[in-house]
């Protein structure tokens, strides 16, 4: 099954097809969904798992980290917001900031906390995962 990147920041597109890999033990909760080339530094990615959900990836100092890329405000895409260094994102439509790493708001409107995906790079692909608890 394939999976197809379909939003990118900047000037930098990304529509690859990658192929899933097969994998052992619990290796299996997860699935390629972009190549790490594909999500330079400083960059937010919008992927899509083989079951359909949205996800954004973010490069933040070489670490790839992932959340829904759906705003728990107002159901706007946030690969299209902004990274920022501090491992927060905002949301492009009305401002609204998430931490990355425990998917937490931090800045109203937002009130709902992001779903966190588990990521591992292997082999220079990105791999994601279930939801953080």
């Amino acid at each position: 099954m394939a999976r197809i990147a379909f939003c990118a920041t900047g000037s930098r597109d990304v529509f690859r097809r990658l192929k899933r890999t097969s994998a052992t033990s619990r290796e299996e909760d997860f699935e390629p969904v972009a190549r790490l080339a594909d999500v330079p530094a400083g960059q937010l990615v919008g992927v899509a798992k083989s079951d359909g959900e949205r996800i954004c990836l973010a490069n933040v100092d070489g670490e790839i980290m992932a959340v829904s890329d759906i705003c728990t405000h107002q159901d706007f895409s946030l690969c299209q917001g902004t990274l920022l260094p501090d491992a927060t994102i905002e949301c492009a439509w009305h401002g609204a900031r998430f931490s990355l790493r425990s998917g937490k708001p931090l800045r109203f409107p937002a009130e709902t906390s992001l779903p966190v995906f588990q990521v591992r790079v292997v082999n220079g692909a990105i791999l994601v995962g279930g939801r953080k608890l």
